[in-house]
């Protein structure tokens, strides 16, 4: 589904005469999985976001059984925000979730702890922090720059067999020593 205004989907739906549903949505997603190793599905505006009547995108990811990457702001206000988000997903049976606190242009004095206190405060939770990353100038050098450093960072938060595993022994050790528990960066 594609829709010209930036809504949620069942608003803008609505305003274009359609309706949305789940069957065609999961048909579309599988369909393109088929041509790939691993698909990227990006949300619209929060697990909680409106589909279609009676369908939040929570229940849609629970319907596709994947893993869960939640991006939220490194700012204030992202702990209730991804708490809530958690929570969200995992009253729908979604379990394998990672958060990636993407930091600010300007972070703010949050931006020290949140990641930190994610990883305290949710049992099974990987905590990932990537930097602030500039809007893409018309430069097509920049371009490339910022291409290979988002697909750096997709690498290291994708493959868990290569790059979490390390983390967590680290962040295992790191507790040991000194009772905290140190979140992947």
């Amino acid at each position: 589904y594609y829709f010209p205004e930036p809504l949620a989907p069942l608003i803008a739906a609505r305003k274009a005469y359609r309706r949305i549903y789940l069957s065609a949505v999961l048909r579309t997603i599988r369909a393109a999985q088929e041509g790939c190793d691993c698909l990227l599905v990006e949300g619209a505006g929060g697990v909680l976001v409106p589909i279609a009547k009676d369908l939040m995108l929570a229940d849609l990811i629970a319907a596709l059984k994947c893993e869960v990457l939640l991006v939220a702001r490194d700012k204030i206000g992202t702990l209730n925000h991804t708490f809530l988000s958690i929570e969200a997903l995992r009253h729908r049976s979604v379990r394998s979730i990672k958060v990636i606190l993407v930091g600010q242009a300007r972070p703010d004095m949050s931006s020290r702890d949140n990641g930190r206190c994610i990883a305290k405060t949710i049992e099974n939770i990987d905590v990932f922090s990537i930097g602030y990353f500039k809007r893409v100038a018309r430069n097509s050098l920049t371009k490339v720059g910022c291409a290979k450093k988002i697909k750096k960072t997709l690498a290291r938060i994708m493959r868990p067999d290569n790059f979490t595993a390390v983390v967590r022994t680290a962040a295992k050790a790191a507790k040991r020593k000194t009772g905290k528990r140190k979140i992947n960066r």
